[in-house]
């Protein structure tokens, strides 16, 4: 019998429902490949099941950290979203009807359906249902261990939801009603407002703790600036090893499981480099495809880590079969909070799992990219050599420039 998580969402049972939408894929001569061109190739090198697989795969792992029992699942081959289920009606039935037969507890859809697409399915099927978004949510609310770091998660729930109170309580304005000429808001409408507005005030209070916490983390930024420490900060789709990494390089004894987010806090530590140098290396927290933007706002003052730092140690799974798409996830990620112009170096992780035929056409495709095995320690002595040249062509880091600093230039200006 599976382990049960201990989670939110821990124990309840599910029908996941992955949703394959596909654009046709673009024909590419062979021989005829520039570097561009072959990383094009590379995100396209595998026929559509095994990519369906690995939508499927991201989906039951994302689940699974959730703590979801998987009863059941269906995957459904989409061409046009619809109106109302995202899906088609025939497809939403043959779901519910299957849903009810396991007797599961909720349904649970890879899909990106918005709020009137969930408030479709939970009212036509009487059941509950959770998208993508539900279900990050529900993991980052578990592996939040610090109190910053619960209040932000917090904030970005209240965002996520605050358009999504819809009228929950509609059935109540049937007994509001108000004579004619008169515009009387029924008790329904008066109850979700009540609900935004609490919302609203919530998102203040918190808003106003963060940021005092964000001016606290710049100021140690600064210091660590002054100091001239070389900072790297190890960012990455999740689950591809950086808190081993973190472990292998400095010792740190940071929790490392094989999991979707298993850490959200930020950590430093510090290390000396083969030269005799020291480096002070941050993880923070793992990257996702279409991670929520509410998300990335809230957890700005912990990703603000990143900034102050002379390099982004960019970590990528080299034997995962999207790799391509998730860098380009993570660097999506790195340019939403600013942070596209520092130097970056990319490491292929998980080298001892990788097909060695696709490792070559990777080596082939990133000719100045690292390759090592966080669990052998393959490529870390020439990792380490990487970072040395890095420290000593990179004195002075690039970051966005403080609120202090940006109102100094405008009183010289």
């Amino acid at each position: 019998m599976a382990e049960t998580i201990n989670t939110k969402l821990g124990g309840l049972r599910a029908l996941l429902v992955v949703v394959h939408e596909r654009q046709p894929r673009v024909q590419v001569e062979p021989g005829q490949l520039d570097s561009s061109e072959l990383i094009t190739e590379l995100a396209q090198r595998y026929d559509r099941d095994a990519l369906l697989e690995s939508e499927t795969g991201d989906f039951r792992e994302l689940a699974s950290a959730s703590g979801l029992e998987i009863v059941d699942m269906v995957e459904i081959n989409l061409k046009v979203r619809q109106a109302r289920y995202f899906v088609g009606k025939g497809q939403m039935e043959t779901i519910v009807e299957r849903a009810k037969e396991a007797e599961v507890d909720l349904i649970a859809i890879s899909a990106p359906i918005s709020a009137v697409h969930q408030r479709n399915w939970e009212v036509d099927s009487d059941m509950v249902v959770l998208n993508r978004y539900d279900l990050i949510f529900a993991i980052f609310e578990d592996n939040a261990v610090t109190a910053e770091g619960k209040q932000q998660v917090e904030l970005a729930q209240l965002k996520y939801e605050l358009p999504r109170v819809m009228r929950s309580y509609e059935k109540l304005d049937t007994i509001g009603g108000g004579s004619a000429g008169t515009s009387t808001i029924g008790p329904g409408e008066q109850l979700t407002q009540r609900v935004k507005d609490t919302h609203r005030k919530r998102i203040v209070q918190i808003e106003k703790r963060l940021e005092k916490l964000r001016g606290q983390r710049d100021l140690r930024r600064q210091q660590r600036v002054r100091s001239g420490l070389f900072t790297a900060s190890i960012v990455g789709y999740t689950n591809v090893g950086k808190s081993t990494l973190l472990n292998r390089l400095t010792k740190g004894g940071v929790l490392s499981r094989d999991q979707y987010f298993a850490t959200l806090d930020p950590t430093a530590r510090s290390m000396h480099l083969p030269d005799g140098s020291k480096v002070l290396l941050t993880d923070t927290v793992g990257f996702i495809a279409d991670l929520p933007a509410e998300l990335v706002t809230a957890f700005r003052a912990t990703l603000d880590e990143m900034a102050g730092s002379h390099l982004l140690l960019h970590l990528a799974d080299a034997s995962h079969i999207r790799v391509v798409d998730q860098i380009a996830a993570v660097r999506t990620i790195v340019q939403q909070i600013g942070l596209e112009e520092m130097p970056e170096l990319l490491v292929f992780n998980k080298i001892d799992k990788a097909d060695p035929e696709e490792l070559e056409q990777l080596r082939a495709a990133y000719p100045d990219a690292q390759f090592i095995s966080s669990i052998n320690g393959d490529g870390i002595a020439e990792l380490l050599q990487r970072l040395i040249r890095q420290r000593q062509d990179q004195p002075h880091p690039l970051r966005p420039p403080s609120k202090e600093e940006e109102l100094a230039k405008i009183m010289e200006d």
